[in-house]
């Protein structure tokens, strides 16, 4: 997997909602999308230790329509999506209900919605953390 995300940057795969709790981005066959290795403008994607290089491989979840897209557009879609992620400034952090970014045009920074703002955010590992399954 770490070669993968290397040479192509991100991965995009598919979860099951009932294996992984999260029944809230489930679409209508039961998976969760997410791509893994989405890079945040100031945190290394790598770091240098003496035995070797460590690949930090950030997870975010993908809606259900994105999923989809990257399914079907592969490659391309996966690269494509992935620049809206980091335009749109989303990243290692979750944001509940976010809105899909190929139903609507991206946000601009100064005129990001409240609710998908930093504070509202959640690392991804609180997800699983909340006791909700």
């Amino acid at each position: 997997m770490a070669e993968f995300v290397r040479t192509h940057g991100v991965i995009t795969m598919g979860l099951y909602a009932d294996d992984c709790g999260l029944h809230a981005y489930q679409n209508e066959a039961g998976e969760v999308g997410i791509m893994i290795g989405v890079e945040h403008p100031q945190i290394s994607k790598t770091v240098e230790f003496p035995g070797g290089e460590v690949i930090f491989a950030a997870v975010q979840i993908l809606t259900p329509d994105e999923l989809a897209y990257v399914v079907e557009a592969r490659a391309e879609g996966r690269q494509i999506l992935h620049g809206k992620l980091k335009a749109a400034g989303i990243h290692h952090m979750l944001t509940p209900g976010r809105a899909s970014l190929l139903a609507s045009p991206m946000p601009r920074p100064d005129t990001t919605p409240e609710s998908t703002r930093r504070d509202s955010k959640k690392p991804w590992w609180k997800v699983w953390s909340t006791g909700r399954r």
